[in-house]
């Protein structure tokens, strides 16, 4: 998968591509902002950060086995639902 461009409801454009180890740092920012309860039922637990190693995991993939996408947009979409 290379980037896709996908229009939202709203009019906003979305990129969506696989993700790649230069994400961590952009990981990371999203994983801090999420709710506590957010946080609890993507990871199973309490977990407040993850750890560099699991960062690492997360961004690391190889298309066979792992896949993991992700979307990027412009300015922030508003009234954005998760499907």
């Amino acid at each position: 998968m290379s980037e896709e461009l996908h229009p939202t409801i709203a009019g906003e454009t979305v990129t969506i591509r696989r993700i790649r180890m230069s994400d961590v740092d952009m990981e990371r920012d999203f994983i801090r902002r999420l709710s506590p309860e957010t946080k609890h039922f993507r990871f199973l637990g309490g977990v407040s950060e993850l750890t560099p190693t699991s960062l690492k995991r997360l961004c690391n993939v190889d298309g066979n086995h792992t896949r993991r996408s992700l979307r990027r947009c412009a300015a922030p979409i508003r009234n954005w639902r998760s499907e």
